[in-house]
């Protein structure tokens, strides 16, 4: 563990600087895009109100700008992650720049794989209202899933199946290693927050440093472990994951509808219902001129 982290710190300070200067051009990204949408959404309201501020109109035009700010701020979102990665990972990137043009033609393979990435966990979180296991073994499993598809290993949801076997066979050394090294942050940002209000404050900036030194600390732990022969998809796993999508709608209609036929519920449901219409009552009959006539007469 030792040698892992002294490589570890010689890798964060060979690319901290260029690390800091990825995360602050692409922060930069992020603050003109969030300019452009709101430009955007002004352009969008000007038509709205052009045609006559139509409900329909209104309406798409509202999903229309939903869509397009959701998968621009996922596109630069998943570009800034690879670069940062790449800025640390490759060693012979040394322009800024660089990193950006290096990830720029991987993004929407990237976008693809968060996405199935995403949709299978969630299957599988299903599960661990019954079975917590499987998050965990997962959460190590997946550990070096973007490192892989850095390296090459993309496809579906090949870099998370390359990740696991990966880890597989040496499952105790990356979770003690793992653990060793956010046990260390926790408790560094933990002491800073009891001394002093004023160092509480220094933790973003902890976290700020500890970041690059997290990814460098990961890809040396991941070149230590042997290259997996082979590497093939989970089927278990995979059915699994589809039998959490299926059975959450069933599991949510059984339980909406056990709740609906409880009379207690219905009528407790009534009566809160009730009291919000009494004190949307009282309320308007306090502001209205009524109200300071009644007042008047039971002070005279």
């Amino acid at each position: 563990m030792e040698q892992i982290f002294q490589k570890a710190w010689v890798r964060f300070k060979k690319s901290f600087l260029r690390y800091f200067l990825v995360f602050i051009l692409g922060f930069g990204a992020s603050i003109l895009s969030i300019l452009g949408y709101s430009l955007l959404a002004g352009l969008f309201f000007l038509v709205y109100y052009l045609a006559g501020k139509l409900v329909f109109v209104g309406g798409l035009l509202v999903f229309v700008y939903l869509v397009l700010f959701i998968l621009g701020m996922w596109y630069l979102s998943s570009w800034i992650q690879l670069a940062t990665i790449v800025a640390i990972l490759d060693q012979k990137v040394t322009d800024v720049t660089q990193c950006y043009k290096k990830t720029r033609s991987s993004i929407f393979d990237f976008i693809i794989f968060s996405l199935l990435n995403g949709l299978f966990i969630l299957g599988l979180l299903y599960t661990n209202v019954f079975f917590f296991i499987p998050y965990i073994l997962w959460a190590i499993w997946s550990t070096f899933a973007k490192i892989a598809f850095i390296e090459g290993h993309r496809g579906g949801l090949t870099p998370l199946w390359y990740s696991r076997a990966k880890v597989r066979g040496n499952f105790w050394k990356v979770l003690s290693y793992l653990m060793v090294l956010n046990l260390a942050i926790y408790l560094l940002t933990f002491f800073l927050s009891q001394l002093n209000d004023v160092f509480s404050y220094l933790n973003i900036l902890i976290w700020f440093v500890f970041a690059p030194f997290v990814i460098s600390f990961t890809v040396e732990l991941y070149k230590s472990l042997p290259t997996p022969k082979k590497y093939k998809p989970s089927t278990a796993w995979i059915i699994l994951s589809v039998i959490g999508w299926v059975l959450t709608p069933v599991l949510l209609f059984f339980v909406f509808s056990s709740v609906l036929r409880n009379p207690s519920f219905i009528q407790q449901l009534e009566k809160e219902v009730k009291s919000e219409k009494m004190f949307e009552q009282f309320q308007q009959y306090e502001n209205s001129s009524q109200f300071n006539s009644d007042l008047d007469t039971q002070i005279n």
